[in-house]
């Protein structure tokens, strides 16, 4: 029988939104280690045929998800699961995921989640040691993420706190004008989407001009053509 990795995906995704912190770009701190992080996309189809596992490798992945799906869907269930349980849960799943696989395989994991990730995956120290870097360029990266991560978090905020001050539609009612209306205040901070966005492009070259051109080849095999930037 076909392994189902569409729908396994979908569960993985779902299941795992608290340990990963969130998208692509995020600077939050996240449960999970970036190899921990990238191990969670080998639920997609694509990735898997990249890795392209042996019989064995797939066996011990299909034990992996078995043991996965069960355990998150009885914390699930449980009334007293908290979220430091679901990230131990995550965690041990990813951990069964990259011990399947071999050291050529896992660079690829991480060329596939890295970019996905974004720079705040040179903080993870094994991207920093497989880079190079030192403690020094280290904390300053440390330092541009978090303040980053900061201006990201007002921003959220500030179109979250917008967004509550609209009425919720009466049990029943039609949600449509209020939905309608919580996109159009959404848009109103489209303006500081785009602030944000050159502010992201701008450190990231700030935190390139950090790196050796030693360093700055290895980041760029992890990471593609976006560190050519």
């Amino acid at each position: 029988m076909k392994f189902d990795f569409c729908a396994l995906s979908v569960f993985v995704f779902a299941a795992s939104a608290l340990a990963m912190g969130g998208g692509q770009g995020n600077e939050q701190p996240s449960a999970l280690t970036v190899p921990q992080q990238c191990a969670m996309y080998m639920s997609e189809e694509p990735v898997a045929k990249k890795l392209n596992l042996n019989s064995a490798q797939l066996a011990a992945y299909q034990h992996a998800v078995k043991a996965y799906v069960a355990e998150s869907e009885r914390l699930e269930k449980s009334k007293t699961t908290k979220d430091g349980d679901i990230a131990a849960c995550d965690i041990k799943f990813a951990k069964a995921c990259l011990a399947a696989l071999n050291p050529a395989q896992k660079h690829v994991l991480l060329q596939v989640g890295i970019p996905r990730i974004g720079f705040s995956a040179l903080i993870d120290p094994a991207v920093s040691t497989q880079v190079g870097l030192l403690p020094s360029q280290v904390k300053q990266i440390t330092a541009i993420c978090k303040d980053f991560a900061k201006k990201d978090e007002d921003v959220s905020a500030m179109v979250a706190n917008a967004v509550d001050q609209v009425p919720e539609p009466k049990p029943g009612a039609d949600r449509k004008k209020y939905d309608k209306k919580c996109a159009e205040i959404s848009a109103m901070y489209n303006g500081e989407r785009q602030r944000l966005a050159k502010e992201r492009l701008e450190d990231e070259k700030r935190i390139l001009s950090l790196l050796t051109p030693d360093q700055r080849a290895k980041w760029l095999d992890l990471y593609g053509s976006a560190s050519k930037q």
